[in-house]
């Protein structure tokens, strides 16, 4: 994971995904933080698919449209590398996000998620 200021210096070499927005403790502004896929010349469709695609689920879920970016998230999945710790990955949890806040709207919307567990 990279942060927004680490991406600002090398975006022009990286194919990145966008994983989150995120409080700092100590901190008023978010962060984004970003997961390095490869580098642009050695990008491979896939990982060019996932970013987009997940880009664009991450657009719609900062915007509150949580079904559309549910569709969005689940179209990542058949591109998505098995993980390490097993079977989760950054579309699983937002597949997940996406229907916890359907079935539970916010009152208010800022696109930054609280995070009720760890």
């Amino acid at each position: 994971m990279i942060s927004q200021y680490v991406l600002a210096d090398h975006s022009d070499k990286y194919l990145v995904r966008v994983i989150d927005r995120v409080k700092v403790k100590g901190k008023s502004k978010p962060l984004m933080c970003y997961e390095l896929l490869a580098a642009h010349d050695n990008a491979t469709d896939r990982q060019k698919n996932i970013a987009e695609t997940f880009a664009t689920g991450f657009e719609l879920y900062s915007k509150g449209d949580f079904k559309k970016a549910l569709s969005a998230f689940e179209k990542c999945l058949p591109f998505e590398e098995p993980s390490f710790q097993g079977a989760t990955n950054p579309s699983l949890i937002y597949i997940d996000r996406c229907k916890g806040l359907i079935e539970n709207p916010p009152v208010e919307w800022d696109g930054i998620a609280s995070l009720d567990r760890k």
